[in-house]
């Protein structure tokens, strides 16, 4: 029981993740082995991750099986993987990479699958760090069970595990940059009678929704459609907006045009723009 709860206690110390919760069960199977279950949300509720195995009965050149579940409660498509791993402890920065399966989850969605991985015939027994690494919108997230490899019974472990092995062995990819490193832009504003004309770029996931606001002189405007939105493809996204004839933007106003991702993060552009004509050369 000391040994279990030693585990348990490891678990919930190296998550150390303020956005994040624990929650380990260690019953006892029919077949002797001890079973881990990982229920891991994010304090916001945008992604939930359960991981299910067991921490002993890994058997070098064996096959093995997990479950995982992932769901998406953003607002925007997520597209990643879930790669698994075995780490060696520190000093050690050894990281061995056993499978990855690749998911594009919309808004709401989610999925549950069984992860077969396929354990190196030369590896050594003892304690290894079984690892499942993700990249959320947010940045990486990385849990880490101690597992016993090979005969014998498997013991405490108080050691640290290389995570930035684990990083190096499944790093994000370009649709997985972190939010802090995601961006709106604004190339440009076409103005005519009857409409607005807004062009943009963004690294942004595919699929993802820019919504608009239109400012005079300070003032948001009401009649602008602010459920209007445009959704980006290939790095680019177009909004068309029609101008009611009460409302056509005029001369002598300085106008601003904010983009953002409804319901999403604090990313925004802002671009300013008039109807003024250009001065005269020489003037």
């Amino acid at each position: 029981m000391i040994k279990r709860l030693a585990y348990v206690l490891w678990l919930l110390a190296t998550l150390g993740l303020p956005a994040a919760c624990a929650r380990v069960g260690a019953t006892q199977g029919a077949d002797g082995r001890v079973p881990f279950r990982m229920d891991i949300t994010d304090v916001d509720g945008t992604a939930i991750i359960s991981w299910e195995g067991y921490t002993e009965g890994y058997r070098p050149g064996a096959t093995a099986t997990m479950r995982v579940a992932v769901w998406n409660h953003t607002s925007r498509p997520w597209n990643s993987r879930i790669c698994v791993l075995l780490l060696e402890p520190r000093p050690s920065s050894g990281a061995v990479f056993l499978t990855e399966q690749s998911f594009t989850l919309e808004s709401g969605a989610g999925f549950e699958r069984q992860v077969t991985i396929d354990l190196p015939a030369g590896l050594r027994s003892g304690t290894h760090g079984l690892a499942l690494v993700t990249h959320k919108p947010a940045g990486p997230f990385i849990l880490i069970v101690p597992v016993h490899v090979g005969e014998g019974q498997r013991e405490a472990f108080h050691g640290e595990w290389p995570q930035e092995a684990a990083l190096q062995a499944c790093p994000a990819s370009a649709d997985e940059k972190p939010i802090a490193e995601r961006r709106i832009s604004v190339r440009g504003v076409e103005v005519s009678r009857t409409s607005v004309v807004i062009r943009g770029e963004s690294d942004l996931p595919a699929g993802a929704c820019v919504s608009t606001e239109l400012w005079a002189d300070g003032t948001l405007q009401s009649w602008w459609p602010l459920d209007a939105c445009a959704s980006i493809e290939e790095g680019a996204w177009e909004l068309v907006v029609p101008v009611p004839e009460s409302e056509a933007l005029r001369s002598g106003v300085r106008y601003m045009l904010r983009a953002f991702e409804k319901g999403g993060p604090n990313i925004v552009a802002t671009f300013p723009f008039d109807l003024d004509p250009p001065p005269t050369p020489g003037l």
